[in-house]
């Protein structure tokens, strides 16, 4: 009867360990990955979501006038608002800047105030004014993921 475990079965027990463990590995990279590319694929349609519904909301609600120069780029527009007993109108801007849509708008009388409306813009553009409807073309990039859209916004 022999003690204790021979060096031939001690090989073969970390072969197989070796052999376990880099399966493991493989399988946990590889979940890392797809993880990692459902996460950027997450952070695009979230700013997808953001920019759509930001756009409806300060065109749609907030501005009684879209001012398009005849320079027009499609990087900026303006908006005005007017009221019947005012007799200044506000203004403000919507542009695309450094992967940016920017919504630039007067605080106060001193003071300038910028909200994002959406990050990650690799390329954005307005379209021409088409009826109520103002057509824009964008195309989000987070990390290596990229989609590109087109939308429309009803200007009332």
């Amino acid at each position: 009867m022999k003690e204790g475990i021979s060096l031939m079965e001690t090989v073969i027990t970390m072969l197989l360990t070796s052999v376990v463990l880099a399966i493991v590995f493989l399988i946990l990279s590889m979940t890392f990955r797809i993880s990692s590319q459902i996460h950027n694929q997450l952070v695009i349609d979230e700013e997808i979501m953001k920019l759509n519904g930001d756009l409806k909301y300060l065109l749609s609600r907030n501005w009684t006038g879209l001012i398009i120069d005849e320079d027009f780029d499609g990087n900026t527009i303006t908006l005005e608002s007017r009221f019947p007993l005012i007799p200044e109108a506000t203004v403000a801007t919507i542009t695309y800047y450094d992967g940016k849509l920017l919504f630039i708008y007067q605080h106060s009388e001193e003071e300038l105030s910028t909200l994002v409306i959406a990050e990650h813009l690799g390329n954005f553009a307005f379209l021409e004014l088409e009826g109520q409807y103002l057509y824009y073309e964008a195309l989000f990039q987070h990390k290596g993921v990229s989609k590109e859209i087109d939308g429309a916004v009803r200007i009332y």
